[in-house]
């Protein structure tokens, strides 16, 4: 059996313009499937509305100055 040694997240690169339709196709299935179960959780949807009422109370703040 092969096995793989972790990579540090900054030392990977994807050259995008390389990646089939297909595997843009999948890896984006992956990962609105994984963001969707993530906001399935009352506590991880409660924080999304916290930071987003965040959000808009900065942006007003920079559009009245």
């Amino acid at each position: 059996m092969k096995t793989a040694q972790s990579t540090a997240l900054a030392d990977v690169s994807v050259d995008l313009e390389t990646l089939p339709a297909h595997e843009s196709d999948a890896i984006c299935r992956t990962v609105l499937g994984s963001v969707s179960r993530l906001f399935d959780d009352p506590a991880v949807l409660a924080d999304y509305k916290r930071w987003k009422k965040e959000r808009q109370r900065e942006k007003e703040q920079n559009n009245d100055t």
